[in-house]
C-alpha cells in the first residue's frame, strides 16, 4: 500500500523535521526553512502560521524572528 500525502502535507512534515533537528533553543527563520527545503516562501508562510495557530510551534516576528518547536 502506497501514501500519497498533498503538498501542504509533505512541507509541513519537512519543515517540521527541519525545527527538530535545529541545535539549541534558536529560532529558525522563514527564508533558511525554505532554502533548506526549496520550497516557495509565501506558501510555506502560510503552511508554518497555520502549524502555528494550532500550538505547535511558536512563532515571532521581526529579524530576529521565525520558528521553533513549542516545548
Amino acid at each position: 500500500m502506497s501514501l500519497i500525502l498533498s503538498r501542504y502535507c509533505e512541507y509541513a512534515i519537512q519543515a517540521l523535521l527541519v525545527l527538530a533537528t535545529n541545535k539549541g533553543d534558536d529560532w529558525v527563520s522563514l527564508k533558511d526553512i525554505t532554502v533548506r527545503l526549496n520550497a516557495p516562501e509565501q506558501y510555506m508562510a502560510k503552511i508554518l502560521q497555520d502549524i502555528a495557530r494550532k500550538g505547535i510551534l511558536e512563532s515571532r516576528k521581526g529579524p530576529q524572528g521565525g520558528f521553533k518547536l513549542r516545548r
